[in-house]
């Protein structure tokens, strides 16, 4: 019954990882005896769990069943783990995690290396991606986000809103007609992230709300792109205010039309469904929630993403 559980175990974090070797590479073990366990456990039951090739990697129908039983076997024996933990003297683990380039800025990196500081027992594996990350696929803990979320079979907490800014470079500004309202800017160019919505809505105490598209002749994939260019002179754009604090500060960029207002995205921590309530990954997102400069937006519940 103990190899039959541990296989099970073992099952559970290859469907996680996505691949034999990638599932190795979370266990510590070679992908031999993770590929054994799997087929191990496929003799004890009598029937395939995974479709196997060079190229793919699939469950099979009864693979999909045993994964359900075997995700709550293994997330029930670690929400008993962490119990402990937070006893123990010192938490101990790994949190591998993926956050947009826009959130790695020193307000980001700073709450991090004090949580290491705090926590010197769990080490950070940390990704700096725009790419959207798959949290079974790259073997994810946490997912941090900004904006919109979209994968309902999973959990999500908001941390907190940032401002956001229509920002261009003087010598641009001063290229263009005199900006006296928000429609003015139809006529400018934008540099746009091509993940970001190309309408920019604003919002004003007495005009209301105004939904702009302006000219389009830059979208990038990179949220440092989109600052570079603004800095080069290539247009108007949106961006999150530290993003640009450095700038705005010594006069390579200025905000235009202050009176009006962008809706700020949130940030948020993103985690599988069947992540243990005291799982290392929870006690980073509580330290964030804690810690981040504009707390005042955050939501202190749990949420499906939507």
């Amino acid at each position: 019954m103990i190899d039959q559980i541990r296989s099970m175990a073992i099952f559970a974090k290859v469907a996680e990882a996505g691949s034999f070797r990638g599932a190795a590479r979370l266990l510590g073990l070679s992908p031999s005896v993770v590929s054994q366990h799997i087929s191990n456990l496929e003799t004890r039951l009598g029937l395939p769990l995974i479709y196997r090739s060079t190229r793919n990697f699939s469950l099979t129908p009864d693979g999909e069943k045993l994964l359900s039983s075997a995700q709550k076997m293994v997330a029930a024996a670690e929400e008993g783990l962490d119990v402990f933990s937070d006893i123990a003297s010192e938490p101990v683990g790994v949190i591998r995690m993926s956050l947009p380039r826009i959130l790695n800025n020193a307000v980001i990196v700073g709450l991090l290396t004090r949580f290491a500081d705090l926590y010197p027992g769990i080490a950070l594996r940390i990704m700096f991606t725009d790419e959207k990350s798959n949290m079974v696929r790259d073997g994810l803990d946490l997912v941090l986000r900004v904006g919109s979320l979209e994968d309902s079979s999973l959990k999500a907490r908001k941390l907190g809103e940032i401002p956001l800014f229509l920002v261009a470079s003087p010598d641009y500004v001063a290229k263009q007609k005199l900006l006296t309202h928000a429609k003015d800017l139809e006529e400018w160019k934008f540099i746009r992230h091509e993940y970001i919505k190309d309408e920019v809505e604003l919002f004003h105490p007495k005009e209301g709300k105004v939904v702009i598209l302006g000219k389009d002749q830059i979208s990038v994939d990179s949220s440092s792109a989109i600052v570079g260019f603004a800095l080069a002179g290539a247009g108007v754009t949106m961006v999150l205010d530290f993003s640009v604090k450095q700038a705005l500060e010594d006069g390579r960029l200025v905000k235009l039309l202050p009176e009006w207002k962008l809706k700020a995205p949130g940030i948020y921590a993103v985690y599988p469904a069947n992540s243990s309530r005291n799982s290392l990954a929870r006690k980073l997102v509580d330290y964030l929630i804690q810690n981040l400069p504009n707390p005042q937006g955050a939501r202190r519940r749990h949420a499906s993403v939507d």
